[in-house]
């Protein structure tokens, strides 16, 4: 649909609506994925970009995101990670402070997510 209906928009509003309609992945980092589906859902991240600036699909989506200075889905994710759990470390909750420096945490899945994304 955005393709049909963007076809003829430059460049930067391409960027613009792919930035604004697909690299917004809310709960992205709560997500615990194994590796065919962080692939499967890369792919189609990457295809999207493809099919919005009309690229062939043999074309890198790497470089294409470094050249129009958009964050692929690794970026989008970290960024998300990133974010949340500097929410988290900084909340005034006291609940959330004391889960989030407790052994409950630093045992999740989720906190082990994280340390491969973040470190």
């Amino acid at each position: 649909m955005l393709k049909n209906r963007f076809y003829m928009c430059s460049k930067n509003v391409k960027n613009f609506l792919f930035k604004t309609y697909l690299s917004s992945i809310y709960g992205s980092s709560l997500w615990v994925l194994n590796h065919q589906l962080e692939q499967k859902i890369t792919t189609a991240y990457n295809n999207a970009f493809r099919i919005i600036h009309d690229l062939p699909r043999y074309t890198s989506a790497s470089k294409n995101f470094v050249h129009n200075r958009v964050n692929n889905l690794l970026a989008v994710r970290r960024s998300s990670c990133f974010s949340l759990s500097q929410r988290l470390r900084n909340s005034d909750n006291l609940l959330i402070k004391f889960i989030f420096n407790s052994s409950i945490h630093n045992n999740s899945i989720l906190h082990q997510e994280w340390k491969k994304l973040l470190y």
